[in-house]
């Protein structure tokens, strides 16, 4: 059985490598860099975006939570060194695991 490993952390099926992305992105402090095995998770999670790359730009300083502007939702966002930001998607980035990794 192949486990995705995200953080440091071994998650069974991509449902609960989900089920953790919503954890985490309930219990952080809104507006606050994201530390420790939180701030890993994110990283790895947000490496199978599609496009990570683009999002990521001239580099990463750390990973928040804030409010989309319009909808009102919680969301994970990169801060970019060169101090602008970006949201992304966790159902993308599960996608994308899923596609690389296998799904189960």
């Amino acid at each position: 059985m192949t486990w995705y490993s995200l953080g440091g952390k071994q998650f069974e099926t991509w449902r609960t490598v989900a089920d953790y992305a919503q954890i985490v992105l309930h219990r952080s402090l809104l507006g606050v860099a994201l530390e420790g095995e939180d701030a890993a998770f994110v990283r790895n999670l947000f490496e199978f975006h599609p496009e990570a790359v683009k999002k990521a730009g001239p580099g990463i300083d750390f990973f928040y939570v804030g409010v989309m502007p319009g909808w009102g939702t919680r969301n994970f966002f990169v801060y970019r060194s060169d101090g602008t930001f970006d949201n992304f998607s966790i159902k993308k980035c599960i996608e994308s695991m899923r596609k690389q990794l296998g799904s189960h």
